[in-house]
């Protein structure tokens, strides 16, 4: 192998080794950190969308304080036979500012009085077609009882708010629903009944079709269109890993499909719900491939650079050397006078007059 290939093969080595070693531990990080980027911001956008709800449990919250200052007339005035059908009157007129107040909001299924005791003294519920609230022969169901002692023992004023209850209910026909209970109390402070708002907000769930919603041990709340075995652990392979680590995780599978899952609210048995929602990767894939067809691009200029200026440094070395190779053969065997003229750099001038003079 000639010189000249030596000193090309040198000069390019050592000019590609640090473009390498950046393309192969400095672009993955890259990507990596932007495809989190891409996730974070899917992420947010998840929270984004489930943030009205917040808003909405928050105005349900003030209306149920509002019920617990003004309650049902019955739970003010004593229940015996002179004054029935006086309370029965008031309890019509209540009946109809009650829907005043809340016919148009669908999802307050029932609004309930009960006593300290926890039994219902009166009610008004939502029939199935979603007309106004009506008391009825059904006594709605109610939240446990753990939960009415908590809002008993409450700061004066508080509105508690219950996990969401995922079991299926034939009479709400609905498969969330959340209470939200204040203690209605005497001129002394003291609790003596409680109002408890019903509340489905499941109509959030069913608006956003592109989301999952998957119960811990991996059913689906609502039948989904992609699901194709009924079941998330099943159409999600890995998935129970996730959910037993009750963070927010991202699943992905062999054809780089990924959905995240969050655990928005937690139930009655203290179990996360969790929500899931498919991330687009066109996007990502888009400038991922714009990224990767840029640094191709911008590797190719620099390695005709490299070649081009190794290329040329060679050539300039293998000169020189054939210059002094051809000199010294013929001072050697012809006995002749030789001039070296090498101009740059420097040292190269100082050789050859140095050689021109021996």
């Amino acid at each position: 192998m000639r010189l000249r290939t030596y000193i090309l093969l040198i000069l390019l080595l050592f000019a590609l080794t640090p473009v390498m070693l950046l393309l192969a531990f400095g672009l993955p990080p890259v990507l990596d950190r932007l495809q989190i980027f891409y996730q974070q911001a899917h992420l947010q956008q998840l929270r984004a969308d489930f943030r009205d709800l917040d808003q909405h449990m928050a105005s349900r919250q003030a209306l149920t304080g509002v019920l617990a200052k003004l309650p049902e007339p019955g739970i003010i005035v004593s229940t015996d036979s002179k004054q029935e059908q006086k309370i029965e009157e008031a309890r019509a007129r209540y009946t109809e500012w009650i829907n005043r107040l809340f016919g148009k909001s669908p999802d307050i299924i029932s609004i309930n009085f009960l006593d300290e005791q926890g039994s219902a003294r009166f009610w008004l519920q939502r029939s199935e077609q979603g007309d106004l609230l009506t008391n009825t022969e059904t006594r709605p169901d109610m939240p446990r009882h753990a939960f009415l002692t908590s809002v008993l023992n409450a700061p004066p004023a508080a509105v508690l708010v219950s996990p969401i209850y995922t079991e299926y209910d034939q009479q709400l026909h609905s498969q969330l629903r959340l209470y939200i209970a204040s203690a209605i109390r005497d001129n002394q402070g003291a609790p003596s009944a409680i109002v408890v708002t019903t509340v489905d907000p499941g109509g959030l769930a069913r608006a956003y079709r592109d989301t999952l919603w998957v119960k811990n041990d991996g059913s689906y709340l609502y039948n989904s269109r992609k699901s194709q075995t009924g079941r998330a652990f099943q159409d999600f392979p890995g998935l129970e890993d996730i959910f037993k680590r009750e963070r927010i995780g991202l699943w992905r599978d062999d054809q780089d499909h990924r959905v995240f899952w969050v655990p928005m609210f937690r139930t009655e048995s203290q179990e996360p719900l969790w929500v899931g929602r498919l991330v687009d990767e066109s996007p990502l894939a888009s400038l991922r491939r714009g990224l990767l067809i840029t640094v191709a691009i911008v590797s190719l200029l620099v390695l005709i650079g490299v070649w081009l200026l190794a290329n040329w440094f060679a050539g300039r070395l293998d000169r020189v050397g054939r210059d002094l190779g051809s000199g010294v053969h013929r001072i050697v065997e012809n006995n002749e006078e030789v001039e070296f003229s090498w101009k740059k750099p420097q040292e190269l001038r100082t050789l050859a007059a140095n050689l021109t003079r021996l």
